[in-house]
């Protein structure tokens, strides 16, 4: 009998677990005559409105500002991290911490709120792919999630470790590096955004004249640069625009750069 309800407690505290789990994965931030909250895909209100302001749900956690400073709320409304962080719009939880800022102080918290590292830095940002870049002085470099500098700060702009290899500016050029900071794609480009479905979009020459085109890993160029702008690949379809900012149609190709829905609208969106 006690092995049966010892099972039946088990199950229910599963499902409880997964339903809270569902939650994290469903909240929307809303707001209603001035305050933010939180609702469901159905509009349920699950959250009510309370913020001044509320980001997005990520890792579980969202952060909020109450009384004009920042905290975190879990996906059932309790303040797990209390509101006493200065703006830092980078400061979402990634990997178990947020980076958050106190005065021109920035480092990381876990989902407790205890100090988890202090980097030396000017500035900083969230963790992926178990890595962070930071600031100091004028230059980037990243750190791992002890706080040791792994790549030293030498360049003049970087992005996030995605799929191992992070976007980065040197000498006004964008190029790609790996997790040891070894140079694997030149600093050639113009512009260039983060790898998706395995290709890189970038861009030759300045913004009004510049041409767009797609790279693979090892910096091969797959798509010739031909488009007035191009985005990342979702879904295998990738949206670009031909023609200027003003009076530029918007159309989209496949991975072999055939256009596949002609540009002929004035606004578009990409395919998830």
């Amino acid at each position: 009998m006690k092995k049966k309800i010892s099972i039946t407690i088990a199950v229910i505290f599963g499902l409880l677990i997964q339903s809270k789990l569902s939650a994290q994965e469903s909240l929307y931030p809303m707001m209603e005559k001035g305050s933010y909250g939180y609702i469901n895909k159905t509009g349920k209100v699950i959250i009510p409105p309370q913020y001044e302001a509320a980001d997005a749900f990520s890792d579980g956690m969202a952060m909020i500002k109450k009384d004009g400073k920042r905290g975190y709320i879990d996906a059932i409304g309790k303040l797990v991290v209390p509101a006493v962080y200065d703006m830092n719009p980078n400061g979402a939880f990634s990997e178990g911490m947020a980076c958050v800022k106190q005065g021109a102080k920035y480092f990381y918290i876990d989902k407790t709120g205890k100090t988890a590292i202090e980097p030396k830095c000017d500035a900083a940002w969230k963790f992926s792919d178990g890595m962070a870049h930071i600031q100091v002085d004028s230059k980037m470099g990243y750190i791992n999630k002890k706080g040791e500098i792994i790549i030293k700060p030498e360049y003049e702009g970087a992005w996030d470790f995605k799929d191992g290899l992070a976007r980065v500016k040197k000498g006004g050029k964008w190029g790609y590096i790996d997790k040891t900071g070894k140079v694997v794609i030149d600093f050639k480009y113009d512009e260039c955004w983060d790898f998706s479905e395995d290709l890189a979009n970038f861009r030759l020459g300045d913004e009004k004249t510049g041409k767009w085109g797609y790279i693979d890993k090892t910096g091969k160029v797959v798509i010739e640069a031909q488009f007035d702008r191009a985005w990342t690949f979702s879904d295998g379809l990738a949206q670009i625009r031909v023609g200027d900012f003003k009076t530029g149609k918007f159309g989209f190709i496949d991975k072999t750069g055939k256009i596949v829905i002609n540009p002929l609208y004035t606004g578009a969106y990409w395919f998830h």
